[in-house]
Order: structure tokens, then C-alpha cells, then sequence
């Protein structure tokens, strides 16, 4: 067999997962990706049972295993009071029920992990400063015409997959010029020195609180020495777009309208906000589903191909998933890109599209208030620990 040249474009977790599976297939891959350095904002990422199946599949759970945490629980609680709705034995669920693991990571060490593993593979090379500026199918493959730190230069693949995130450009060719969602919410990150957290939080285990047009997140991260912190409200007058991600909010309305959306949480809630020295702003954007993740000698993977807000935690597992669908793709076409890639969109689209809708539909269950808020917590204590597990399997169980 011989083998094909493939791009990607992005070297974040999505583009070097990709490229991580593709290379196990056989054929050569060159990331590329824009910015000087390789890095990766943010903090916490939860990587459900249905993403650490394919790690596993690539000999990569291992390494990421040592640099995360497997929480205990899932404790789902009532804002206003704390009151525990429900005890997930998310780690026994997990071993047990979803036949893998479930762990929280600090972004940069799964980045971390990725990077060094793509480095160290003899078919993968990575360009930092290398911006695709535009993609010609000349017939054959696919012309990349890249800015290398500020020189024009062009390359010749077989294929792309664009992994460049929410902001693709080249997510373009696909939407017919729809563009993103504003969902007007703001995710707020932080991490706190465990030390400086209340004692609740410091437990190997995640929660989430809920309440009216705001919840909260918080887990432990890098053994236990930080706690990844994010709190979601509604938008603020102050605009936020897309590439506002990892902005500051030390201003004054950014402060106050933090404090309002969580004024009548419990002071548990309140206890471990004000921990927080600084927090990190995040526009949450999604987007329609997409027809097709594959058009010509084009696949579109991660949150350039279906971006989703994190509300069941599966942005990095959905770019994950992407990655072992790619290297199915390309291991049942070996030599026909364009197939590989129909293949790819096959088994991916209608599962990412679905978990884009579930994520989207979360938001306005956490958000109740009222009536409608009893309701849920109700529905929430009537099915315990194992009507909820039920609801997830068909997230869990399997990655298609």
C-alpha cells in the first residue's frame, strides 16, 4: 500500500488526535497550525467513557490516565440549598456499565500528552506559525496555500481535515455562509489552588449546581492540587464574539453581573466563586448541523466540524470520536481519500449532530426556575443513580 499525504489544519486536540489516528493507518500527516507556539487555554476537560474507549484503541489512555483524575461521583445539586438531587457512582458506572473510565484532565496536559505522542511518531510533522490561507482541489488532492511566519508557500495533500476550531474558515465551504449561534451564555473559568478552595470542593469528584439562568461546575485537577472552576450565565450588554475567548473580567460589570446570577445560590456555591481571584470569559457559540462533514478532498473534525456548548461535557470527546472515525474511514478506503472522507462523514454526522441538539437542550434544563425547576429536580430524584445512567448510555455505551 502506499501511502497518501494528509493535512491538518489545527494542532489543537482535535487536530492532533486526527492526526495521531490517521498516522496509525499508515500514511503520512503534516499538521499544521497558526499560532508561534503550541498551547492550549482553558483548564478542565472531562473525558467521558465514550472518549477514553478510543484512547484506549490508540495506546494513549495509559499516558493520559497518569496526568488525570477518575471522580468517585457526579453530584448533581440544588443551588439555592445544595441539596444532593442525586449520587452518580460515576467511576463504578463507568468501570462497570460503560465498560471504560471517565476522567477530568487539565486541558494542557491532555494537550501536553497528544503533542508528545505526534511528535514522536515517525509519519507526523508539525509546522507552529503556518496559517492555511486558502485550499484548491486542482482535480487531484488538495493545494494548501499557507502563511510559514509570514512567507507564502503552497503544499500538495491528498486530503485536509480541518480541525481549526470554532472560528474555522473553512468551515465556510460547508454552512453556506450560516456561521455560528450566539447562545448567549458566558462560561466563566477558573482554577483555584486546592488549598484555597472550601473542603467540599477538594474531593475526587464532580459537581454541578443548578439554578435559575445560571449553574456551576467544579472538579479537582493535576492531582488534586487545583480545582477547575466554571460558572455559566447569561449574556452581558457588553458584546462578546467568537474570538473574545480567554478574555479578562476584572471590570466592573463583568464583576457584578457574575454576583447577581449567583446571589441566590447557597453559600457553599458562594463559598468556592469567591475563591476565585480571577476568572477567564468564554462566549459559548454553536451551530446548525451541518449536511455533510465531508465535501471533495475536505473533512471538517472537532468544533469546526459540529461546535457545541459544553453542557454534557463532550466538546474534546466529540473531536475524539472524530479521530476514530477518521482512521475507520481511511483503513476501509486506504487509497481513495474522497471515500475515506464520505465514510468518515457517514459515521460521524448524524451521532455529533445528535449530541450538538442534547448539549443545547441541557442549557435550558439547568436554566429552570419555578415550577418548572421543581419539576426537574423531582424528575431528577425519581430516577436516582440508575435512571440516570440510563439516559446516558446511549452517550457512553458506545462511540459511533
Amino acid at each position: 500500500m502506499s501511502k497518501l499525504s494528509l493535512g491538518i489544519a489545527g494542532g489543537g486536540i482535535a487536530g492532533l488526535s486526527a492526526a495521531l489516528a490517521l498516522a496509525q493507518t499508515g500514511h503520512d500527516v503534516a499538521v499544521y497550525e497558526r499560532a508561534p507556539q503550541l498551547s492550549s487555554l482553558g483548564a478542565g476537560v472531562q473525558l467521558g467513557p465514550n472518549a477514553c474507549r478510543i484512547l484506549a484503541q490508540f495506546g494513549l489512555l495509559d499516558q493520559v490516565s497518569k496526568l488525570a483524575i477518575s471522580p468517585k461521583h457526579l453530584f448533581i445539586h440544588r443551588g439555592s440549598d445544595g441539596t444532593v438531587l442525586v449520587d452518580l457512582p460515576l467511576q463504578v458506572l463507568a468501570a462497570q456499565r460503560w465498560n471504560s473510565q471517565s476522567l477530568v484532565i487539565h486541558r494542557g496536559d491532555l494537550h501536553s500528552a497528544l503533542l508528545e505522542a505526534a511528535r514522536a511518531h515517525p509519519r507526523i510533522s508539525i509546522s507552529n506559525g503556518a496559517r492555511v490561507v486558502e485550499a484548491h482541489e486542482p482535480g487531484t488532492g488538495i493545494d494548501l496555500h499557507l502563511d510559514m511566519h509570514g512567507a507564502a508557500e503552497i503544499r500538495h495533500h491528498d486530503a485536509l481535515v480541518a480541525a481549526d476550531g470554532v472560528g474555522s474558515q473553512l468551515r465556510g465551504r460547508f454552512d453556506g455562509g450560516r456561521g455560528l449561534r450566539d447562545t448567549q451564555r458566558i462560561a466563566w473559568r477558573a482554577v483555584v489552588p486546592a488549598g484555597d478552595a472550601p473542603a467540599f470542593a477538594r474531593s475526587a469528584s464532580t459537581h454541578l449546581w443548578l439554578g435559575p439562568a445560571a449553574h456551576l461546575v467544579h472538579y479537582p485537577l493535576s492531582g488534586g492540587t487545583l480545582i477547575n472552576v466554571v460558572a455559566t450565565t447569561s449574556a452581558m450588554k457588553r458584546r462578546l464574539v467568537p474570538g473574545d475567548y480567554d478574555a479578562a473580567s476584572d471590570d466592573a460589570e463583568s464583576q457584578q453581573h457574575l454576583a447577581q446570577s449567583f446571589e441566590n445560590f447557597s453559600r457553599e456555591a458562594r463559598q468556592l466563586l469567591a475563591s476565585v481571584t480571577s476568572f477567564r470569559m468564554w462566549p459559548l457559540f454553536d451551530a446548525a448541523p451541518l449536511s455533510s462533514l465531508a465535501q471533495g478532498h475536505i473533512g471538517l473534525a472537532g468544533d469546526a466540524a459540529h461546535p457545541m456548548v459544553p453542557f454534557l461535557a463532550q466538546g474534546a470527546c466529540q473531536a475524539i470520536e472524530d479521530a476514530g472515525a477518521l482512521a475507520a474511514g481511511f483503513a476501509r478506503h486506504p487509497q481513495q481519500p474522497r471515500e475515506a472522507l464520505v465514510a468518515y462523514s457517514a459515521m460521524r454526522l448524524a451521532r455529533a449532530s445528535r449530541v450538538q441538539a442534547a448539549s443545547r437542550r441541557q442549557a435550558t434544563i439547568y436554566h429552570l426556575s419555578g415550577f418548572p425547576a421543581h419539576a426537574r429536580d423531582l424528575a431528577i430524584q425519581t430516577l436516582g443513580p440508575m435512571g440516570m445512567a440510563r439516559g446516558l448510555d446511549w452517550l457512553y455505551a458506545a462511540a459511533a
